[in-house]
């Protein structure tokens, strides 16, 4: 299968809308291309999103998500789902809905210290773009983890907002180099919108 697009969350209707997406990952084994707005899921349960879905979605070498926020949990902690359930990922392109003034949970804000990605593989990811960035750590902690673990990374592109001040721009930069990168050739390129 070659193109999937998930719109709006009201096709993800029912009392446990997390396993009915799981279930339409499920019966898409094959898919190489996905492309979504987020969120397509919200959780009243914060325990109930896993660190990987049942069945890897090895097929998967492009995700495409728009509109996504990472100062909202549901949608971080389904970002993590995807990405970490898709070991053979090429390309990742993500198109954020940044807000500054928008209110963050506090496990938002620490979810990467509150749980482990040490598992986390992304061997084959040669491209990550990153599009309407803004200098929420839940989005600099996500940007860090890539980088730690795509041996194969090859272009990192990150388009900041033009809100974000010079002395922020120049903090998320310092921040993004002086953390691990497991690709020795990866090319980061940070730039305003």
């Amino acid at each position: 299968m070659n193109f999937l697009q998930i719109g709006e969350e009201k096709h993800f209707v029912g009392s446990d809308q997390y396993s009915d997406l799981v279930q339409l990952l499920q019966l898409l084994p094959l898919i190489e291309y996905l492309e979504m707005n987020c969120c397509p899921v919200k959780v009243e349960d914060k325990g109930v999103i896993p660190q990987s879905l049942p069945n890897k979605l090895v097929h998967l070498r492009a995700l495409v998500l728009h509109e996504l926020s990472f100062g909202k949990e549901d949608e971080l902690r389904f970002v993590i789902l995807l990405v970490t359930s898709s070991p053979n990922l090429k390309k990742i392109k993500m198109e954020m809905n940044y807000t500054p003034t928008e209110a963050m949970s506090q496990t938002a804000m620490n979810i990467f210290e509150l749980q482990d990605y040490s598992y986390v593989k992304l061997d084959h990811l040669d491209e990550l773009e990153i599009t309407n960035f803004g200098n929420m750590k839940p989005g600099m902690d996500f940007l860090k983890l890539i980088l730690a673990n795509s041996s194969m990374l090859k272009i990192v592109r990150v388009v900041i907002k033009n809100k974000i001040s010079v002395n922020d721009e120049v903090k998320m930069l310092r921040d993004v180099l002086w953390n691990p990168c497991a690709s020795v050739g990866a090319q980061i390129k940070f730039e305003r919108a």
